[in-house]
């Protein structure tokens, strides 16, 4: 799980071959990055993950690529992660 988006991009690697889970979540407008290269390597590894929370409409519509999407408050985003992991350990 992770908060940054390039904490995010070194998880998507760093996870790369295994079979761990890996959840994302994005506090920042998307077009927050003005790099080009940037945003491009966000977008491709958010391709990689297997969730990703955010918290404004714009984001929602914007990450539509991603496996599973979720625009959530603060609050619920534990909930969404713990109900993930359980998933994950009963199979």
């Amino acid at each position: 799980m992770s908060f940054i988006d390039w904490t995010n991009v070194a998880c998507v690697l760093a996870n790369l071959g295994l079979k761990s889970k890996l959840i994302a979540t994005e506090h920042h407008e998307h077009s927050y990055l003005k790099s080009k290269i940037a945003s491009a390597m966000r977008d491709i590894s958010y391709r990689f993950i297997d969730g990703l929370s955010v918290l404004s409409k714009s984001d929602y519509d914007y990450y539509k690529f991603a496996k599973k999407i979720a625009r959530l408050s603060t609050t619920h985003f534990l909930s969404m992660c713990l109900e993930i992991v359980r998933s994950k350990m009963s199979s």
